[in-house]
């Protein structure tokens, strides 16, 4: 019976990893990409704990139907990362709790940085959760 249940868990755990790489693969998205042809549709500056980040959301940008990105200076340590992580959650939680008809999830899509002028990026796609 626990060989079913590691078995069961896996074949679940295998198919979120193929969602992910599915839109890793199909969004080859860079920061000057972005910059260059895509307006947010929002934007926030979010000053946390001495660092300062920015959040835009896009409406269809580079074939993503709902983009959210987190940007910020120097620095790509492993703070940085799991505040992005942690800031586009919270983005996401008041979203959720604010429009209960319009539930969204997310897949990260990738990290890019400019280390000429400093500043990281990191991509994410929203999905709708009642198309799935």
């Amino acid at each position: 019976m626990k060989r079913l249940l590691l078995v069961l868990a896996l074949l679940v755990t295998m198919g979120c990893a193929n969602q992910v790489r599915w839109a890793k693969a199909r969004y080859n998205i860079t920061m000057d990409e972005v910059v260059e042809q895509c307006v947010p549709a929002e934007s926030y500056a979010l000053p946390v704990f001495r660092t300062s980040f920015m959040a835009f959301r896009y409406s269809e940008c580079l074939g993503v139907v709902d983009m959210f990105t987190v940007a910020w200076g120097e620095g790509d340590t492993e703070f940085e990362d799991k505040l992005t992580d942690v800031l586009m959650l919270e983005y996401l939680r008041l979203h959720n709790e604010n429009n209960k008809d319009n539930q969204l999830g997310h897949v990260f899509i990738t990290h890019d940085q400019d280390k000429e002028i400093g500043l990281n990026m990191k991509f994410w796609y929203f999905l709708d959760m009642a198309e799935q």
